[in-house]
């Protein structure tokens, strides 16, 4: 089911064009490649544990996506669309509270202080707000000081929890909760808006 443009076109802050669109069963190999090129600190801050290589189940799970209450978007170079492309972003509708959404960015390491990771946070806050999400939630590792540092700029709300943070986003707040299905120009005029409001070296 789709209810936004299944892809749009988007520009980082230097001019350089993006493909964002959404992740699907095809995508494996384009996982895999991607994983592939992670260095040993991005996995253990990603996934909170050390990986040697990616299995068939998590595949599965970075994936499948229903775009309802598992979204997942990439973003590609559209000049090489046969690259693993940029990075990604996935949201996981919480089983015990459908109002929460847990957010997470893959941004590869010769990507990463371009930008493209507010250009999925705000596609994220804004696809996941049009879903009846009202909270989106990131889990941050302690020692994870880069992100931490990026989402409490972004005006999260922070909870420790020993180990790791729980940061909270109210999308209700935001001025650009929409109620109607948005077009590819919307989409691209508010993650404009959140570069503008934001800038950010994710």
């Amino acid at each position: 089911m789709h209810f936004v443009p299944a892809s749009i076109f988007a520009k980082l802050s230097d001019g350089s064009e993006l493909l964002l669109r959404e992740v699907t069963a095809a995508d494996r190999e384009r996982a895999i490649d991607a994983f592939d090129r992670l260095n040993s600190g991005d996995i253990a801050m990603r996934f909170w544990r050390d990986l040697i290589d990616i299995n068939d189940e998590l595949l599965d799970r970075l994936t499948s996506a229903d775009q309802i209450n598992h979204l997942a978007w990439c973003a590609l170079n559209p000049e090489r669309l046969e690259d693993p492309g940029y990075g990604a972003g996935s949201v996981w509708r919480l089983k015990n509270d459908p109002s929460v959404g847990e957010i997470s960015l893959t941004i590869l390491p010769d990507y990463q202080g371009r930008g493209l990771g507010i250009v999925l946070f705000g596609l994220l806050w804004v696809l996941a707000r049009l879903l009846g999400m009202q909270i989106l939630r990131a889990n941050v590792l302690n020692a994870n000081h880069r992100a931490l540092s990026w989402f409490k700029r972004l005006g999260g709300e922070v909870h420790s929890h020993g180990a790791f943070y729980e940061i909270d986003f109210c999308l209700m707040d935001n001025a650009l909760a929409a109620s109607e299905i948005p077009s590819q120009v919307e989409l691209t005029r508010w993650i404009h808006f959140f570069q503008t409001e934001f800038g950010g070296e994710s």
